[in-house]
């Protein structure tokens, strides 16, 4: 998202996420690669308070905030549901019975 919002032209990006050395290395290879202003910002969005003083730090450095892109999350392994086919049958046997899908 900020690599498409950069080559869009905007004139900085505040990263923020939790993990320091991610966020620090994308906010300096976004920064040379496109040549914006790039800076990250360690935050738990857990923390209200901490949410807070870091929108009121990019607010005083960058001038305000334009575009506000909310992508935070706990990322997990959840199984996909089981293809369809487990559900229906092919389409040249539809017509020949009906069933109740689980649900």
């Amino acid at each position: 998202m900020a690599q498409a919002l950069a080559e869009s032209g905007v004139r900085g990006i505040a990263i923020l996420d939790v993990q320091q050395d991610i966020g620090d290395q994308s906010a300096r290879d976004l920064g040379q690669q496109t040549g914006i202003d790039a800076l990250f910002y360690r935050v738990d969005v857990r923390d209200a308070d901490a949410v807070g003083q870091t929108i009121k730090s990019i607010v005083d450095y960058f001038g305000g905030i334009d575009i506000l892109i909310n992508a935070a999350g706990i990322a997990e392994y959840v199984p996909p549901y089981p293809p369809i086919q487990y559900f229906i049958d092919p389409p040249s046997q539809l017509q020949h019975q009906s069933r109740k899908l689980p649900h």
